[in-house]
């Protein structure tokens, strides 16, 4: 839906560093679509990415989210 925040549930897992060291980052490849993605936990403590798109933008982008411990980064992609 334009112009509406998407909340979207991330599932990170890492049995050796707690979360509270995490640090998440985002790439966007057209930012006239998507204006950013705030990273956040939710009421149960989850992580979440909060898309926020470009007032009337219309069309497609992909998001990569990245996610380092200190030591390791991964990233996954969503088109």
């Amino acid at each position: 839906r334009p112009n509406v925040p998407v909340i979207v549930p991330l599932v990170v897992t890492d049995e050796d560093t707690p979360s509270t060291q995490w640090v998440f980052t985002s790439n966007i490849s057209d930012t006239s679509i998507i204006r950013n993605v705030v990273f956040g936990l939710n009421s149960t403590g989850g992580f979440v990415a909060t898309v926020n798109p470009v007032r009337d933008a219309v069309g497609s982008t992909t998001i990569t989210v990245h996610v380092s411990d200190g030591v390791n980064r991964v990233s996954q992609a969503f088109p």
